[in-house]
């Protein structure tokens, strides 16, 4: 099969009358595809280029931006203001005071976007990404109209390749499970053993059914895009920098800007001494971005070479991290793309997600903390990726298979009489 950056063929796969019926109509994907977090579109593109392979044509099954986004386009600095202003805030105090905002935007903006992509539907998939989790009551809210939508609609719903966190609010249960109960749910899957443990813990008395474990499906990215060609002078070590904010709204890891600043220089310093130029980047998140502009002085005096890069979609992530020698991370689907492509990856943790991702693929000992002390020892780790042997290109290629196998058994559970 021919890969490129913007089209893949569909495979022809023998089927039922019913999977004729839904092949290549109307089938809707709710997720975060036009995310300035890219890492999202990553997944959603690959998801729906692996669906259409499965014989759901690509021109009219399609991604529903949860936020009603319509366009991949960089994020609004004011969401890097509201995470500042409300950090540190008690989760009650915090649901409080978004209450309000998050009705306005349920009735004039996410509800209205749901009912057009909806309209002429003949199936909706939940998936992927981190879509069951519970963070001030924005993805409950989210969740609960497009599956009351759907199951108005008498729609046949599937979950697929979901992250599942802990720590909901009641109201937050309370909304998903109402919607839940209401729909046609054919398949459940998730994308780790902890996902599944809180998803059976939490919503399989609700569905009736529990949940199975399938690859991310972000790790077929590099089934469709190709990667890069190595320069004359070698691959670059790649270094994607999160905001001690993001760190801090999303784990229970308490770090200060100061902190993760010093530990990002050190990191450069750490890696100067093997003379390769040091890339840095984020996956968009403009909370991100604010930060690594603040903070790129000071790398590119640590560094011996010293590379900033901006991705603007998807594919220019994808394409950027493929490049690479060795990656080192927070951010989840930079650690999958860089997976797929057969990058060694160093993951930095925060995120429990993060930590289920590298057990899942066999690398849990390629975790540290991005905390004073640690960054002698990533380099460490770094330094021993690239004098290793190349990555086995055979475990790789069954990771991607599997993942692919796995929307496969998703389009087998939506055309099911």
């Amino acid at each position: 099969m021919t890969k490129d950056t913007q089209s893949v063929a569909p495979i022809a796969h023998a089927g039922t009358l019913e999977r004729e019926r839904l092949s290549g109509r109307d089938v809707r994907l709710f997720n975060l595809k036009y995310s300035p977090n890219l890492g999202d579109g990553l997944l959603s593109i690959a998801l729906e280029k692996a669906l259409a392979e499965h014989g759901f044509h690509d021109r009219s099954t399609y991604s529903v931006d949860l936020a009603a986004r319509t366009s991949f386009a960089p994020g609004s600095p004011s969401r890097s203001f509201l995470l500042k202003s409300i950090d540190g805030m008690p989760s009650g105090v915090r649901q409080s005071l978004l209450k309000i905002p998050l009705a306005a935007m349920t009735r004039l903006r996410w509800k209205p976007h749901y009912e057009t992509a909806l309209s002429d539907a003949r199936a909706a998939i939940i998936g992927g990404g981190n879509l069951f989790a519970d963070m001030d009551l924005n993805f409950p809210t989210k969740l609960s109209v497009a599956i009351g939508l759907a199951a108005e609609r008498r729609l046949p719903i599937a979950i697929y390749g979901v992250g599942v966190s802990g720590d909901w609010s009641r109201s937050g249960l309370r909304m998903v499970r109402q919607a839940l109960a209401q729909a046609d749910l054919r398949y459940v899957s998730v994308r780790d053993v902890a996902s599944k443990n809180q998803f059976d813990t939490l919503f399989a008395e609700t569905v009736g059914r529990s949940a199975e474990v399938v690859r991310d499906p972000g790790l077929l990215i590099s089934r469709y895009v190709s990667p890069v060609e190595p320069a004359q002078q070698g691959r670059p070590i790649g270094l994607c920098v999160t905001s001690p904010i993001a760190v801090r709204y999303h784990s229970t890891m308490e770090t200060t800007d100061s902190e993760l600043a010093d530990w990002y220089a050190e990191l450069c310093r750490q890696l100067r001494r093997g003379d390769r130029p040091i890339v840095t980047f984020t996956n968009g998140s403009p909370e991100d971005e604010l930060f690594l502009d603040r903070i790129s002085d000071s790398l590119e005096a640590s560094s011996a070479v010293y590379v900033r890069r901006r991705v603007r979609t998807p594919v220019e992530l994808a394409l950027l991290v493929s490049e690479f020698a060795v990656l080192v991370a927070h951010r989840m689907h930079a650690l999958i793309a860089g997976c797929s492509f057969g990058v060694p990856i160093v993951a930095l943790r925060w995120d429990r997600k993060v930590d289920s991702f590298m057990d899942s693929i066999g690398a849990a000992d390629r975790i540290l903390p991005a905390v004073p002390g640690t960054a002698e020892m990533t380099a460490s780790m770094v330094e021993e990726s690239l004098a290793a042997p190349p990555p086995n290109g055979t475990a790789t290629e069954q990771i991607i298979k599997e993942a692919f196998e796995g929307v496969g058994r998703l389009a087998a559970a939506l055309t099911a009489t």
